[in-house]
């Protein structure tokens, strides 16, 4: 017994003693337990690992306690241990424990790695809960932390989480920026194989987003399969990159063996991907046209509970799929069930992207005033909403005769509420997606011309680069244009900096009159370009020097002057105002523009706004915003007076410090000086090269496309449309080219106005844009348009479009004459379409001469042949045949003098008198037997 109680007492010391020891572990002990538990992280389960790093957590929190001093390894290892938990929890989707760790990094470690780390784990549950803008924010501060510790592996691995999240959200702009950063700046450093394999996988990925299935699969297939094979997810993303490749190209065997492959990798396999392998056989199946079999894995997928977690556009390809196959096997309640689905879940991922891009692109506009303002009224509203709520509760206590009546009509009135409510708030977003939307698309306006007018620039540098004269001149016009962009820039963020704090503005001494009379005269080479008259007068003396913060000054003059030249028409003017009285300095805008209608008056300053009227014009819709933000600065006043059709004007107060006006007026009567001298870039030119019309409202790209276009073609230029349609009324052009975004008149309006003219119904008509190329493809027929070219384009891409155009056009003409047996043509294809000619001449008599014939004495198949006549022509192979068999029969009784219609009917090889009365009637406008009539009676006058 005595035994057995020392025995117990041992172990009971043995244990007490040990945990004591627990307890007061040194920092190296603790340590050597983090980096045993590291090590073992893969062979114990994860409670194990979890138990054991709590374990750590309390025992360096209790240090931290009584120390209460800094010990930098004890807090590496604490925040060492909580990065694991993070890894840990993030694995198990346990995201709240991630969340609780990833604050408790946040308030206590300074260690950049571990932040960045903390950073990445917390990416990783924002993404997994589609929250899509905060991963981003996550993944820059992580980029951050990153960089300041220098640790490019992570940078790598940061940057191509960014990739992937842009490419997600279909922002291939920002994915392609990333591509760049990463095969530029990253591949050729000193980094593992694994992470080259990475980056050239991602560059796979853009590569294919691009539409270039087959070079991203060449990409895929270079790499060395030994660099990564280690690594189990990344050979998982390597197999689903091919299967998704292979599926694009409909190549279902190829992609069937690499989905096989992943699925294969067990250990990194989830319910998520057995939904995925659902949806991807299902659509394999309907590609084999084997639909019931793939009804069996639509269904599959639906009951996997892990389809929830699906990537929204593999749900967009299960509805489709669904659809197709019900469709195809008559179930078409089913299918029209599926249809809708998939438009829903479609429009919703467009919607979604479209408001998330934006959301980046604002990344540091998060204190709009107007989103501010929503947000107030909406909490106020719900605030009236409660309160009402509690009054009504409270009657129906006090009116008990009432109560069943009463309780109708509070459930009635709080169903109209919350209607109001929620169609107030839907209101209210649409306004903000529509403000968004509208500043994307005129940033993208804004910037892709000037970088267009640019590149352009520098490819003509190249293609003469024997012509010193023409390289300076090139030289100069690109520099200007990248000072447009930066001077652009640089008011946006002048803009956003006025916001937050007030600037101090640097002062400085010039001339006033001087100074002023620069900045006005800067203008005249635009306006003289544009054929705007500007005048220009003060009653400033020219030798008074003042100190003053000009620079502001020069930000106010000019955005005033760029504006009224904006929306003045050629021909109208300017006249600008400049003068002192009493300590005041006085600035008068005056245009003859469009003027401004009464109702947006007061809202034309604010930032980002444009007049409805003119919102399809482009800028950032900052320059009004930063003039009235100056103005302020400099504790002045900004008014404006503006009537619609007729013009307005700006008038600007400054006060001005200095002891004796008098000394600074010119008491002399001042007149209004004009000037500019209106240029005319619409030199007249006597030769036979086509005219086309080129419109646009920049006065750069107007002389870039003089620059590449006048050497070839004989161009006239408008710059809005309604010039445009003026010079349309007194010239027949071959081709028009315009801007979709102008003042006065858009390029969409010109097209309907173009179009009402019977001379320009087959006009060809080309659109240059910065908007999305999805809105014109989708719209092109509705909008009326031949041709369009997204900004920035390449000059030889223009040039060539345009001499395509031409070329057609000129068939078109020549089918609508009634001249010559053959349809003549000139360029790549003349030989060719000389022999279709000879050929169908050939057997003309013969009624059983086929297509195929005709395209294998062409040397191409039924196909080849079909297209190629189609693209030059207009016409079908049946239809051109027909063409010149009466074309044929046509002269054989204008000219050869037949009188027999069955004779010209053998001729021609057309066997029925009555069909060839018709086509003969419909194509020439009278019968052959009215025809013969014809030539007999002006033969006898004659």
């Amino acid at each position: 017994m005595k035994k057995t109680y020392l025995l117990i007492s041992l172990i009971f010391t043995c244990l007490l003693q040990a945990s004591n020891n627990y307890k007061t572990k040194d920092v190296n002990s603790l340590k050597k337990l983090y980096e045993q538990a590291i090590r073992q992280i893969n062979s114990v389960p994860h409670a194990t690992t979890i138990t054991r790093a709590d374990k750590i957590l309390k025992i360096i929190e209790t240090k931290l306690k009584v120390s209460k001093q800094e010990n930098r390894l004890l807090d590496d290892i604490y925040g060492k241990t909580m990065v694991t938990l993070m890894n840990m929890y993030d694995t198990q989707k346990v995201y709240d424990s991630v969340s609780h760790y990833y604050t408790k990094i946040n308030e206590r470690i300074v260690h950049k790695e571990i932040l960045g780390d903390a950073e990445l784990y917390l990416y990783r549950k924002k993404f997994y809960e589609k929250e899509y803008f905060e991963a981003v924010r996550s993944l820059y501060k992580a980029l951050d932390y990153f960089k300041t510790a220098s640790l490019v592996d992570k940078e790598i691995i940061t940057y191509i989480n960014l990739a992937q999240l842009y490419k997600k959200t279909q922002n291939l702009e920002l994915s392609h920026e990333m591509d760049s950063i990463l095969m530029q700046d990253y591949l050729y450093r000193p980094i593992s194989k694994i992470l080259k394999s990475r980056i050239h996988m991602n560059h796979a990925s853009y590569v294919a987003s691009l539409g270039n299935t087959k070079e991203a699969i060449a990409i895929l297939k270079n790499l060395d399969f030994a660099d990564f094979a280690e690594n189990k997810c990344v050979v998982k993303y390597y197999y689903t990159e091919l299967r998704n490749r292979y599926t694009k190209l409909d190549e279902i065997d190829s992609a069937r063996i690499y989905m096989q492959k992943f699925h294969e990798i067990k250990t990194v396999l989830s319910s998520k991907d057995k939904a995925e392998k659902s949806i991807y056989e299902a659509m394999f199946l309907v590609k084999e046209k084997k639909y019931k079999r793939a009804l069996q894995y639509v269904n599959l997928a639906k009951t996997n509970p892990a389809v929830a977690d699906v990537e929204q556009f593999d749900l967009i390809k299960l509805h489709k799929v669904d659809f197709i196959s019900n469709e195809a096997l008559g179930n078409f309640k089913e299918a029209f069930y599926a249809l809708s689905e998939y438009y829903t879940v479609r429009n919703a991922v467009k919607s979604f992207n479209l408001n998330l891009n934006a959301s980046i692109l604002n990344f540091k506009l998060n204190h709009d005033k107007k989103i501010k303002i929503l947000q107030e009224k909406s909490q106020m509203n719900a605030l009236m909403l409660d309160e009402k709520k509690k009054f009504y509760i409270f009657s129906t206590f006090i009116v008990s005769v009432s109560l069943t009546i009463l309780i109708f009509l509070i459930i009635l009135h709080k169903w109209k509420k919350k209607r109001l409510k929620l169609q107030y708030e839907n209101d209210k977003m649409k306004e903000i997606a529509l403000i968004k939307n509208n500043f994307i698309e005129n940033l993208s306006h804004e910037i892709r011309t000037p970088i267009t007018i640019t590149t352009g620039y520098l490819q003509m540098i190249t293609n003469n680069a024997m012509d010193y004269a023409k390289i300076v001149k090139y030289v100069d016009k690109t520099v200007r244009n990248n000072e447009q962009i930066i001077e652009m820039l640089n008011n946006f963020l002048t803009l956003l900096k006025l916001e937050k704090n007030a600037l101090e503005g640097k002062k400085t001494t010039h001339n006033l009159q001087t100074y002023l009379k620069d900045c006005v005269y800067a203008f005249q080479g635009v306006a003289a370009i544009k054929g705007v008259y500007v005048y220009y007068k003060s009653n400033i003396k020219a030798s008074q020097q003042t100190n003053y913060q000009y620079e502001d000054l020069r930000k106010i003059i000019n955005n005033l002057i760029s504006n009224a030249l904006k929306y003045t028409s050629p021909t109208y003017g300017i006249y600008i105002h400049t003068f002192i009285n009493k300590n005041s300095l006085h600035i008068v805008v005056k245009d003859e523009g469009i003027g401004i209608e009464k109702s947006e008056q007061k809202l034309i300053f604010d930032r980002f706004y444009q007049t409805k009227n003119n919102s399809v014009n482009g800028g950032f819709g900052i320059g009004l915003s930063l003039v009235q933000e100056l103005v302020a600065k400099l504790n002045g006043t900004i008014q404006l007076q503006s009537k619609k059709n007729v013009g307005s004007i700006f008038t600007i107060q400054l006060p001005l410090q200095i002891e004796n006006a008098s000394l600074y007026i010119d008491e002399k009567k001042t007149e209004y000086q004009k000037i500019t001298m209106p240029e005319d870039v619409n030199e007249i030119q006597k030769n036979n090269l086509p005219k086309i019309l080129i419109v646009d409202d920049n006065i750069e790209m107007i002389g870039y496309l003089k620059d590449l276009l006048s050497p070839k073609l004989n161009c006239t230029f408008a710059f809005d449309g309604a010039q445009a349609i003026s010079f349309a009324q007194k010239e027949q052009y071959e081709l028009v080219l315009s801007d979709l975004r102008m003042p006065l008149m858009d390029g969409q309006q010109l097209k309907t106005k173009l179009s009402s003219f019977k001379n320009y119904e087959t006009v060809p008509f080309m659109m240059m844009t910065a908007s999305a190329d999805e809105y014109l493809e989708n719209n092109k027929e509705q909008l009326g348009i031949d041709d369009y070219l997204i900004k920035p384009f390449e000059g030889v891409e223009l040039v060539t479009r345009i001499n395509h155009h031409l070329e057609k056009n000129s068939y078109k003409k020549q089918l609508q004459s009634q001249d010559g047996e053959r349809i003549s043509c000139n360029g790549a294809y003349a030989d060719f379409m000389e022999k279709i000619n000879t050929t169908i001449l050939g057997n003309l008599t013969n009624s059983k001469f086929s297509i195929n014939e005709l395209a294998k004495s062409c040397g191409y198949s039924h196909k080849q042949f079909t297209q190629i006549i189609q693209e030059k022509t207009g016409l079908t192979p049946v239809k051109m045949i027909l063409e010149i068999r009466l074309r044929k029969a046509y002269n054989l009784i204008v000219k050869d003098h037949y009188s027999n219609i069955s004779e010209v009917l053998y001729a021609v090889g057309l066997n029925s008198r009555s069909y060839f009365n018709k086509v003969f009637s419909k194509r020439f406008g009278l019968k052959p037997g009215e025809l013969i009539k014809k030539v007999k009676i002006e033969r006898k006058a004659s």
